[in-house]
């Protein structure tokens, strides 16, 4: 696969890509400067660190604002807060994907990227929970093709972890660990493939998946 230059993004911290099958448009964030992109346009400006943007089933997007989650109205540019994370103030969202029944799965990192403060959280539009704390970045959530697995990536750990995963429930269970590797992002293949910092390959997957509408608190 030969890589091309999507745009010149010129971007501080650009993260988080998520593509839109149904209206074909590229979701991202640019996380220092606090914005949402729809492929090079600036869709909406943040007063906080944003760390990803996921598409609903409603047309919204949900986007990971410093300890919350916001739902973005893309018509009318109107944030509303959906839920509030109790996080420490030097804590940040930094990773967040739809798993296939449409819950979100995100987690939270240390602003120094130093210790482990972050954590993981599952949220299905109703309630938010816990899946798992003492994590320094959270990054790289993806499911194996059968929905079974969920794996996740601690980046200064050089670890990439894989749980067992209920997608009714959204419950984890046992997991494994892969170590000694510097891991940013997975993606879901028939086996794991990951973009690590260094010498490895990058890849492309169709994903349509949306996240559900979340509620206000």
């Amino acid at each position: 696969m030969k890589a091309e230059l999507f745009f010149d993004a010129k971007s501080n911290l650009g993260e988080g890509p998520s593509w839109d099958a149904k209206t074909q448009t590229l979701y991202w964030v640019d996380i220092f400067e606090k914005r949402v992109y729809a492929g090079n346009e600036i869709l909406a400006q943040f007063d906080e660190y944003v760390g990803f943007v996921a598409p609903t089933k409603s047309g919204h997007l949900i986007v990971g604002k410093r300890a919350s989650f916001v739902d973005l109205d893309i018509a009318t540019s109107q944030q509303t807060v959906l839920v509030t994370l109790n996080e420490s103030a030097t804590n940040r969202m930094n990773d967040g994907k739809c798993d296939p029944s449409g819950r979100l799965i995100a987690g939270t990192m240390d602003l120094n990227e130093t210790d482990p403060t972050g954590s993981v959280y599952s949220y299905d539009g109703k309630s938010t929970r816990v899946l798992f704390r003492d994590v320094t970045i959270s990054n790289g959530m993806a499911w194996s093709p059968d929905y079974k697995t969920l794996y996740y990536i601690d980046t200064p750990a050089c670890e990439v972890r894989a749980y067992d995963y209920d997608i009714k429930t959204g419950e984890i269970a046992r997991h494994i660990f892969f170590e000694n590797v510097i891991l940013d992002r997975a993606a879901q293949f028939a086996h794991v493939r990951a973009l690590a910092f260094g010498n490895r390959n990058i890849h492309r997957q169709q994903d349509s998946r949306r996240c559900v509408d979340g509620h206000r608190r």
